[in-house]
């Protein structure tokens, strides 16, 4: 159970200092979050005020029977509920005899906890004024339209008071009702195996995302459950009213504040000892505002050595915080009902850094990066969404975002995915071969990326060659410890490489004869080292071969061929043209930087022409 401390451990952590900007405290031990639809407001002598839409959540009493209620049976909140249980006169608006049986016990557990003397005279107004029972017949004088399907929407209610804030908001009535809530505690105290104290034993666990438990039994009525072990549920675990409210509210908390909620998996970073995280999962982790982004891999490194040693810093020097550990959680819920622990690591926030900095260092590749409505190509890490599309398509991984769900298919495939790469990103674990072979297969294959009108969709294919470059420098790395390198390397010998540069030299002549045709979508069409590019992969001596034919037309067509036979005849002098078996991913690294320089070269000159003015001389910057 470290996890279970390990929260608790922060939630006494977090309880006791000032909440971040922008963000709301922790819900305190007895009470919990709760969407409120409606504010009613009641002035001091105990009238209707006011009501108003209030959509907001707010921290509210609860009690474990009201958060563990179902359909069939009634159990209400202690202060704010839904209509049907706070609204004692929707039998006679509506009549009916149906709702009776949820206002009672409402109406008995407020008075109960009215009758304490440390009870606040704001909330016995509000009791006054409910027993009443001319609630529901008040909403409507005041306009408010309420049907029959509208019951189960939540009211919260305040009074009127000199410093206008909300009553669920002051110390008096949350000390009143955490006093009353530890009294009425009528179970035995037992040891709770979390915190090693003699408390008060929860035995029905708060729901913690959706409708799934994390901790939950309920099925003591299985005589073969404890298999002889145990004769009932809380020899074989005990855990306390106070354990499991911090355990929930701490979980949620962080949910909010820096989880990961994604295809019915939720991954949460922290530091008991109240460092900030960086998420995993973090799209632009080490990329700072100020910083330009980066064009080289001495750039790139420079911006990821300077955001580390700024982390450090900050960590080291803040007097505030503990700097000892990170906590990497990973929660699935299993069925409608039980939550899972999918993942479980506890680490040093030294190795926390030293292991996501293995990652952006060598996961990285020149990528297409929209910022400020600008599309540029840059030096970064593919995020964990480029990569499942890349591997599933974009409707795929749409579908997957849009599945409420989580149990299609395609959204099991991706969560997988997540949490493999959650383990290479957080925990320094070696990139599965399986992921590059698959997104080698795919990228090696241009003509399988096709737009809706049945056009080559060379955009996202481009996409996806850097983004799997990236992921081949990354595996590179983990089983060779290879450094690729993003620029051309005219010294690279290496077979696969050259076949790569050969094809992009190939696929630019043809580009560049294409330049006059008069055809209407010139960008739809593919050039033949597109064309077989598969071909190579699989056969590169033969498939060159007919690549190079095919090639001689378009050379005919260009001012300096010989610029490109030259570079053809270096290439293929170190090419052994007697080997024909399969090229690997090395072949697209050297496709795309052959290409990427030709791509450099062009726009060179195009801003070396912008620069010569009228007269004919270069301007002087």
């Amino acid at each position: 159970m470290g996890w279970a401390q390990k929260l608790c451990e922060t939630y006494d952590r977090i309880s006791r200092s000032a909440p971040s900007s922008g963000f709301k405290p922790v819900a305190p031990v007895g009470f919990t979050e709760k969407r409120a639809d409606y504010l009613v407001t009641l002035d001091k002598r105990g009238e209707l005020f006011g009501i108003h839409k209030f959509g907001q959540s707010i921290v509210v009493p609860t009690l474990s029977s009201a958060e563990n209620k179902t359909s069939s049976v009634i159990a209400p909140y202690p202060f704010s509920d839904e209509l049907r249980y706070m609204a004692g006169d929707l039998d006679s608006c509506w009549k009916t005899r149906v709702y009776s049986k949820f206002f009672n016990p409402y109406i008995e557990q407020l008075g109960a906890w009215c009758a304490r003397d440390d009870a606040p005279e704001d909330l016995r107004i509000i009791y006054w004024y409910l027993k009443k029972c001319q609630l529901m017949s008040d909403l409507m004088a005041h306009g408010l339209k309420l049907m029959k399907k509208d019951v189960k929407k939540t009211l919260v209610f305040t009074v009127m008071s000199n410093d206008g804030g909300y009553l669920w908001e002051r110390d008096d009535f949350k000390k009143s009702w955490l006093k009353y809530l530890r009294e009425t505690q009528t179970r035995e105290k037992q040891l709770c195996y979390i915190q090693g104290d003699m408390l008060v034993i929860q035995d029905k666990h708060t729901k913690l995302f959706s409708n799934a438990k994390l901790i939950s039994a309920d099925d003591t009525n299985n005589i073969f459950k404890f298999k002889g072990r145990f004769i009932d549920a809380e020899q074989a675990l005990s855990v306390s009213f106070d354990a499991s409210s911090k355990i929930n509210n701490t979980l949620k908390w962080l949910k909010d504040r820096q989880g990961f909620s994604r295809f019915g998996i939720h991954v949460i970073m922290w530091s008991p000892g109240g460092a900030p995280v960086k998420s995993a999962f973090d799209d632009n982790f080490f990329l700072d505002d100020e910083d330009d982004p980066p064009d080289t891999m001495e750039a790139y490194g420079k911006m990821l050595a300077k955001s580390l040693a700024g982390y450090r810093q900050r960590l080291i020097y803040d007097d505030n915080i503990d700097f000892s550990q990170v906590v990497v959680l990973g929660l699935e819920a299993a069925t409608l009902g039980r939550m899972s622990i999918i993942h479980y690591q506890e680490m040093s926030i030294s190795q926390y850094i030293e292991n996501l900095q293995n990652w952006y260092s060598h996961c990285v590749w020149r990528l297409e990066r929209t910022q400020d409505d600008k599309t540029t190509r840059f030096i970064s890490s593919p995020t964990p969404r480029e990569i499942a599309t890349l591997l599933y398509g974009e409707a795929s991984v749409l579908a997957a975002y849009r599945d409420a769900r989580a149990d299609k298919a395609i959204t099991r495939q991706i969560r997988g995915m997540y949490m493999r790469l959650l383990q290479c990103i957080a925990e320094k674990r070696p990139l599965p071969v399986d992921i590059v072979k698959s997104a080698f297969h795919k990228v090696s294959n241009p003509l399988r990326y096709t737009l809706r009108n049945g056009g080559w969709d060379k955009r996202q294919w481009m996409r996806s060659l850097a983004i799997f470059c990236a992921l081949n420098a990354k595996y590179a790395y983990d089983t060779k410890k290879e450094v690729r390198q993003v620029a051309l390397d005219l010294e690279k010998t290496e077979r696969n490489y050259l076949y790569g540069r050969l094809l992009a030299v190939a696929n630019q002549v043809e580009t560049l004869a294409m330049i006059d045709n008069s055809a209407a979508d010139k960008s739809a069409r593919q050039t033949n080292a597109i064309r077989y590019m598969q071909a190579m992969q699989l056969r590169p001596v033969e498939t060159w071969r007919r690549i190079n034919n095919l090639m001689i037309p378009y050379l005919g067509k260009l001012k300096a061929p010989w610029v490109f036979t030259n570079t053809l005849n270096e290439i293929g002098e170190k090419i052994d043209f007697s080997d024909n078996s399969p090229l690997d991913g090395r072949f697209l690294e050297g496709y795309y930087a052959q290409g990427y320089a030709y791509q450099l070269a062009a726009k060179q000159k195009k801003e070396r022409e912008g620069a010569i003015t009228n007269d004919g001389t270069e301007e002087q910057n």
